[in-house]
């Protein structure tokens, strides 16, 4: 029994670890501004700002 709930436990971690860096704002990618600087953010947000996908 034990070694079923330590089984699980590692199951649900690794689903975990496997959606880590994503959110409701997309992936986390390097953004270049319009004023050339370069900031590190979710897609949807470089986007809204005028900002593009490196």
């Amino acid at each position: 029994m034990k070694a079923l709930s330590i089984f699980f436990l590692g199951l649900t971690m690794a689903f975990g670890a496997a959606a880590a860096g994503t959110g409701q704002a997309g992936p986390l990618v390097d953004c270049q501004m319009k004023d050339g600087s370069n900031q590190h953010m979710p897609v949807t947000m470089c986007v809204h700002q005028g900002g593009m996908q490196k």
